[in-house]
């Protein structure tokens, strides 16, 4: 998680040239829970693409239910297909069942983006 830092130097009183802003220590302290409230998608059916989130995050986990032989989910690190693949799951059997997925928080930095294809499913995807 990126954490900035600002400062601020007002000059008033007509004081226009040699200023200098010295900060002798600046930190970050974090209290609490290192996750933030984490979000969910959920979509039925095939899907050519669902953008979850723009921006870096983490995939906490998903459940998939095929709704049909040879589903396939494949999420991506990115805004489109032409992300990089973070996970995908092969051809899925009807037989299976809800599948729950585990990711442990796998971070993920351009963006958060997913497709259902060759077959029907219902996913819900949970991330931050």
């Amino acid at each position: 998680m990126m954490q900035h830092i600002f400062m601020d130097s007002v000059n008033s009183n007509g004081i226009i040239t040699n200023n200098t802003l010295t900060c002798r220590t600046v930190s970050i302290r974090r209290l609490g829970a290192e996750s933030t409230q984490a979000t969910s998608k959920y979509t039925t059916g095939t899907q050519t693409g669902v953008t979850c989130k723009l921006g870096p995050g983490n995939i906490h986990g998903a459940i998939v239910h095929a709704n049909s032989n040879n589903a396939v989910l494949t999420i991506y690190d990115g805004t489109s297909v032409a992300g990089t693949i973070l996970y995908q799951t092969g051809n899925l059997p009807t037989a299976a069942g809800s599948q729950p997925l585990d990711f442990k928080g796998i971070p993920f930095y351009t963006g958060l983006f997913y497709t259902v294809t060759s077959q029907s499913a219902n996913v819900i995807l949970m991330y931050e």
